[in-house]
């Protein structure tokens, strides 16, 4: 699959089926669920759909009991640890490390498989798809059903620097916490090339993660807070058809992806609301 290249995708979940199994099917459908690398926090863990997926490498943690920032630290060193593995001794050229409510996506008007897009780019380090991070337009988008795509019942976001990661990588530089950046090292943001983040695209999911006692203990109240924000965004503002700014919203968020900048950059403006192409509707996560 893609012209030789090896590509490997990573990620590390906790209490998150509704994500994972999403995350499960589509890198599986893009690059072979042999080719997936899923570290379970919690020996309580399970792998959701596990009997549909026999391929996928699962490696099951103990899970330390860590405020969020030390949490976050702890995940990116065990991920960092296995994306080093694999491309120094595995033989695998590209690693690819997201959140499980993170797809990168090449654009439909490419047809192209995202095997096949990463195989032909050259970057010597890393490479970054823009983010997208997918709300929720209230009243009109209703909470997601199961057991449709994703992408067939939102169609509002927010072009978002921090969502614009330092997600692929071609050598075992580290990784920042939550993949936002690289340690010392900047890296280019691709054409046609999307990190689609679903975390934020329905209210009640949210609010469910809002109850949940073992996230309020480990700090993560403040954190689930700033995620509704998208929602309001994309319900209160008025999007703009993401087309007319993916291209400069490319270029002002280079500017923001240096070696020396912050692990979660920002942009310093009112947030970039866009409806996305139809075609889009075409990518099932």
């Amino acid at each position: 699959m893609g012209k030789g290249k090896r590509i490997a995708a990573l990620t590390m979940a906790r209490n998150d089926g509704f994500f994972l199994s999403r995350w499960l099917r589509y890198y599986a459908g893009e690059l072979g669920a042999e080719n997936l690398f899923v570290l379970l926090d919690g020996l309580d863990q399970e792998l959701p759909d596990a009997e549909r997926y026999p391929g996928v490498n699962v490696t099951s943690l103990p899970h330390p009991s860590l405020p969020r920032a030390k949490g976050d630290k702890y995940r990116i060193a065990q991920l960092n640890a296995l994306a080093a593995k694999l491309l120094s001794d595995e033989g695998y050229d590209i690693a690819i490390g997201t959140d499980c409510d993170e797809f990168i996506v090449v654009d439909p008007l490419l047809d192209q498989p995202l095997a096949d897009y990463l195989s032909t780019t050259s970057f010597p380090i890393g490479l970054s798809p823009l983010g997208i991070d997918l709300g929720q337009r209230l009243p009109q988008e209703p909470t997601l059903d199961p057991g449709r795509s994703i992408l067939a019942q939102r169609r509002y976001g927010v072009l978002s620097p921090r969502y614009t990661k330092a997600s692929i990588k071609a050598t075992p530089t580290p990784w920042g916490s939550g993949f936002h950046r690289f340690r010392q090292h900047g890296y280019t943001i691709a054409a046609n090339l999307y990190l689609i983040h679903t975390g934020n695209c329905d209210l009640e999911l949210l609010e469910t993660k809002m109850r949940d006692g073992a996230r309020l203990e480990g700090g993560w109240q403040g954190h689930l807070a700033r995620r509704a924000k998208t929602i309001h965004a994309t319900t209160k503002r008025t999007p703009r058809p993401a087309d007319e700014l993916f291209s400069a919203a490319r270029r002002a968020f280079q500017r923001t992806h240096l070696p020396w900048s912050p692990n979660k950059p920002s942009y310093f403006g009112p947030p970039l609301v866009v409806e996305l192409p139809q075609r889009f509707e075409r990518i099932t996560i």
